[in-house]
């Protein structure tokens, strides 16, 4: 396994699913500045954000159970009901239930082609009880 699935998470994974959730933000009003402030990010990493420089390898919107859970999250930050913490918390809680699920293992394979996405079991193994 050339690319473990930790690497997939940091370097892929989580990077689309912030830039997910930068767009929704952003499509609902909030300013870059604010976003920034929001997230706890610099302005500049929000502009490459939207301008998908960075966190565009995955297509997380495609995937509906993804979709809707960065969109609840990002309604619950637009409400003022989550600070950056739970933010964090809550992206890495959608993520680990989307590795249960299997839905990420399509990109592990398209980026180590020694993935059998067949019979590896690793992450609803280690993640089904979320």
């Amino acid at each position: 396994m050339k690319k473990t699935l930790f690497d997939l998470i940091s370097r892929y994974i989580l990077p689309s699913a912030k830039r997910l959730l930068v767009e929704i933000l952003y499509s609902n009003g909030l300013n870059k500045t604010e976003i920034a402030m929001k997230l706890h990010m610099s302005p500049s990493t929000i502009s490459r954000y939207l301008k998908r420089e960075r966190g565009a390898t995955i297509p997380l919107e495609s995937d509906t159970f993804i979709y809707e859970s960065i969109k609840k999250l990002a309604w619950d930050i637009i409400s003022g009901e989550k600070n950056h913490y739970e933010v964090e918390e809550e992206l890495a809680r959608i993520i680990l239930r989307g590795m249960s699920r299997k839905i990420f293992c399509r990109y592990h394979k398209m980026m180590d082609e020694e993935i059998d996405i067949v019979n590896c079991r690793i992450c609803t193994n280690l993640f089904s009880n979320l």
